[in-house]
């Protein structure tokens, strides 16, 4: 039981580590894979420093802690810092968000209603 509420903070650190998977594959096509040796060092003293100051204070559940937010910097924080990767950035916020995958209504404008037994038979074949 004791393990519970670090496994469930490392299960959250698990999305940003997906997306940044996701985005190693848009660094590659973009061409811009001096970038990512700066990502990683910027994790690894994030999540050193983090480690130090929160496992301290709160045990487990720091390093837990810790992990999370060095996952959200490199992931989201270390991109920004450079203009040709800005990008990746707001795509994957824009795909984190649902932009443009929702329909949106418009004023005065039904929303048409998709059939998902369609797009789902679409998507098997």
């Amino acid at each position: 039981m004791e393990a519970a509420l670090p496994l469930i903070i490392l299960i959250w650190s698990s999305i940003f580590s997906l997306l940044g998977t996701a985005r190693n594959i848009w660094i590659v096509s973009e061409g811009v894979n001096k970038y990512t040796k700066y990502y990683f060092l910027i994790g690894v003293f994030a999540n050193f420093l983090l480690n130090y100051i929160f496992i301290n204070l709160f045990g487990v559940v720091g390093s837990a802690l810790a992990t999370l937010i060095a996952q959200f910097i490199t992931t989201i924080i270390a991109p920004m810092l450079f203009a040709k990767t800005k990008e990746s950035t707001y795509l994957m916020c824009k795909a984190f968000l649902l932009n443009d995958v929702i329909p949106k209504k418009k004023k005065g404008e039904k929303v048409k209603k998709i059939d998902t037994y369609y797009w789902w038979s679409r998507l098997y074949w």
